[in-house]
């Protein structure tokens, strides 16, 4: 049973997802100069209205600016109070769930992944925790790390179905349809009644071109919960795909 199970993952998961890196705005700096000790670019020309802001500026590192844009989202008196409690005690699992889940929550995603790795640590059988690294993963662009938490978390419980559905939503980001679709079936095998699921078959499909199979379930999303406004839109460009296609 162990190997059909990892035979089913290894289908699932077939391919690799490329990497997607971080765009990287670039600037232009007019007669460069580069201080020999630090190593920062300074530039002679700019405007006299504007180079008493920029160059104060340009000497702090960049990554400076990401770990104090950090430190800022994962600010507040909530998370103040977890903190102090790890403090206290760095075992303490419940604090560091609730911060990691905070800091995810306030977009500090490098900080909810350190946490969420200690806890990956301390629960090495929680599927849920793996799951969530997926998560962070996942808003960090890095679709493989994603896509590996993903598999650990099924390894550890076949029947998560949020692992599926996550799976499936990996896939589509990196617009692997075949693959989405049979991700969210395999969930609708766990769940046959989740609109989610249900929704994000009939949106795959058509990406996939298959406008008439897309209807079915986008319908039975929307029996299911009526105000699904994806499945509302995907439905409505079923309609108008349909319409050509038999006018």
């Amino acid at each position: 049973m162990k190997n059909d199970k990892k035979v089913f993952l290894n289908l699932l998961l077939i391919g690799t997802i490329s990497l997607s890196g971080c765009t990287q705005k670039q600037v232009v700096v007019q007669n460069p100069q580069v201080n020999s000790d630090s190593g920062i670019v300074y530039g002679e020309s700019a405007p006299e209205e504007v180079s008493k802001t920029i160059r104060p500026v340009s000497r702090i590192p960049s990554s400076d600016y990401s770990d104090r844009l950090e430190d800022l989202k994962s600010s507040g008196p909530e998370t103040a109070r977890l903190k102090s409690r790890l403090r206290v005690n760095p075992n303490d699992i419940e604090a560091r769930l609730e911060l990691a889940v905070a800091c995810f929550a306030k977009g500090a995603y490098i900080t909810a992944l350190e946490h969420y790795k200690e806890l990956a640590v301390q629960l090495p059988d929680d599927s849920s925790i793996q799951l969530a690294l997926a998560e962070v993963w996942r808003e960090l662009k890095n679709y493989p790390s994603a896509l590996r938490h993903v598999a650990e978390a099924i390894e550890l419980d076949a029947g998560s179905v949020a692992a599926y559905s996550l799976l499936g939503k990996l896939y589509l980001d990196n617009s692997e349809y075949v693959k989405a679709e049979r991700a969210f079936l395999a969930g609708l095998q766990l769940d046959s009644g989740n609109a989610e699921l249900l929704s994000a078959v009939g949106r795959t499909l058509v990406e996939l071109e298959q406008a008439h199979k897309a209807k079915g379930f986008l319908e039975g999303a929307l029996a299911l919960n009526p105000e699904m406004q994806e499945a509302r839109e995907a439905l409505a460009v079923v309609k108008v795909l349909l319409g050509d296609q038999q006018g």
